[in-house]
């Protein structure tokens, strides 16, 4: 088991990916017709970067296939892509009120997410692209290297953190302050933009956070299931640029470096608000019951809990969010505690299926339809039926 102690991680928030910083300062020094800036723009509008606008350096990135991790188990792989086939709605539900939550409550990535949201200026579009690499990596084969969409998207995210990490550290319009500062600025004493440590943090918030929500609906699963899913993640770690060496071994291990990364990142900012109010907003707009549409900001809170609410701007949750906790608590003490944790695992996949929906109905130039896994878009139309009757 790793320490993870602060000089370890002091080490990782100044480290960034060096294959992948190697390839855009090759691709920034071959042309201004190739800015890092118009970069990030085209891979995150266009993860399928069209032929014109590639440089030799970047050519030569996507044609690459570098294989998977020689310790990656496909056997667990498979059983991973099981269990999310299994749980993939709950799992959805996790992504939107609580991963993406507790990312934003690390006051350096959201500094990075407001830094670039010029650039990709849709809410819905930044959470689809998210949620779409999710949805590809766990779904059957999907980190297999030739044919995996997973590890397609994987491969171009990469790209797109080392073109971001390039623009905040060179662009001049952001001011590099000795301390933080408010507005379009960067501390470099705090450590790089989307370095080590933040991508270990990223990859905890999609692991042990959605672990953690099923834990507090009541859905059981097997200890075998969750240390292959935190296997698959590890890949993905892997193949997004982080050292193998630092990557944890076990969910116990996960947890503990969850635990830290919290203690050391989250903090209020006017940048976790914003950025919260919008996720909020956005999972508001896609629930058409007018009456249904305090969910999100309560289950977000019944999710993350108080802190981390109230660090995204939802300290002050609908009036439903008083159900969630006391009653689960009384149910309980009773014997009851079943029947609603299965109302809360309703609640949810109706908040993800009116999500998920929206995005699938969506327009995106550029880019593929929205796409789920065909067990997930079974589960998806059962669920709707089901709100429907």
């Amino acid at each position: 088991m790793t320490v993870w102690t602060d000089e370890l991680l002091d080490r990782l928030a100044h480290t960034g990916d060096a294959e992948a910083d190697a390839v855009i300062e090759k691709h920034a020094s071959e042309g201004t017709a190739f800015a890092p800036r118009d970069l990030v723009r085209d891979v995150a509008r266009s993860l399928e970067l069209p032929p014109e606008k590639r440089s030799p350096a970047i050519a030569d990135y996507l044609r690459a296939r570098p294989d998977l991790p020689p310790w990656a188990d496909r056997d667990l792989l498979k059983q991973s892509a099981d269990f999310f086939d299994l749980r993939g709605l709950e799992i959805g539900s996790a992504l939107f009120l609580a991963s993406l939550p507790e990312a934003y409550a690390g006051a350096r990535g959201a500094r990075v997410l407001r830094l670039t949201s010029r650039l990709v200026t849709d809410t819905v579009r930044r959470i689809n692209e998210t949620a779409q690499m999710v949805f590809d990596a766990m779904d059957q084969d999907g980190l297999e290297p030739a044919t995996g969409r997973g590890y397609h998207d994987i491969r171009r995210v990469r790209l797109m953190h080392a073109a971001i990490r390039f623009l905040i550290e060179h662009d001049p319009e952001v001011v590099k302050t000795e301390s933080p500062q408010p507005g379009k600025t960067w501390c470099p004493a705090l450590g790089r933009p989307l370095n080590q440590e933040d991508l270990l943090g990223a990859l905890m918030t999609f692991t042990v956070v959605p672990l953690d929500c099923l834990d507090k609906l009541g859905i059981g699963y097997e200890q075998d299931d969750a240390e292959a899913y935190l296997h698959a993640w590890s890949v993905v770690g892997y193949l997004m640029g982080v050292e193998q060496s630092v990557l944890p071994i076990s969910v116990a291990d996960a947890r503990v470096l969850t635990d830290r990364i919290r203690q050391r990142q989250h903090r209020p900012s006017e940048d976790a608000v914003d950025l919260g109010t919008a996720l909020i907003d956005a999972m508001q707009n896609s629930i058409r019951w007018r009456l249904a549409r305090g969910l999100p900001g309560a289950l977000m809170k019944f999710y993350v809990g108080d802190d981390v609410a109230a660090i995204v701007g939802q300290a002050k949750a609908p009036r439903i969010a008083w159900f969630f906790g006391p009653v689960h608590r009384l149910l309980g003490a009773i014997g009851l505690a079943q029947r609603h944790n299965r109302l809360l695992d309703n609640l949810t996949r109706h908040v993800s299926s009116a999500i998920l929906r929206q995005f699938l109905d969506a327009n995106r130039p550029g880019r593929d339809p929205f796409s789920l896994p065909l067990s997930l878009q079974a589960r998806l139309m059962h669920t709707e039926q089901r709100w429907h009757l």
